[in-house]
């Protein structure tokens, strides 16, 4: 089964997820994934428009998140991304954490750990 995972500015990704059957007849529960296709080499269309994936992207990428040395984050509808005036009492909470990696399709998601209420939202579909 595929979930979609927004992603900044609205862009999606389909991932895979693996059924894990329950234990004494309990439902299968979906495993989320530890890594994922965040964005192609090429165009990437978003609500914000497109743009384009390249080598000097990824490169600069990289040198960006080996620079700050914190891990990235994914959350819950992309309220980081909200005016602080907008943002709910609880602020914008992290999803997920995960570490940038470049391969030959792309920019990817690697060394996804997700929160516990993330894990247990994904597993349930």
């Amino acid at each position: 089964m595929a979930a979609q995972i927004l992603l900044a500015h609205g862009v999606g990704t389909a991932i895979d997820l693996v059924d894990q059957p329950g234990v004494d007849g309990a439902p299968t529960l979906k495993v989320p994934p530890t890594e994922f296709l965040m964005f192609v080499f090429g165009p990437n269309a978003t609500d914000q428009g497109e743009f384009v994936l390249d080598d000097d992207g990824c490169k600069r990428i990289m040198a960006r998140f080996a620079e700050r040395g914190i891990d990235l984050h994914g959350d819950w509808e992309h309220q980081s991304e909200q005016p602080i005036e907008k943002l709910p009492p609880k602020g914008a909470p992290a999803s997920a954490w995960f570490k940038p990696a470049v391969r030959s399709s792309g920019l990817w998601a690697s060394d996804v750990r997700w929160t516990p209420d993330a894990y247990a939202q994904i597993q349930r579909g």
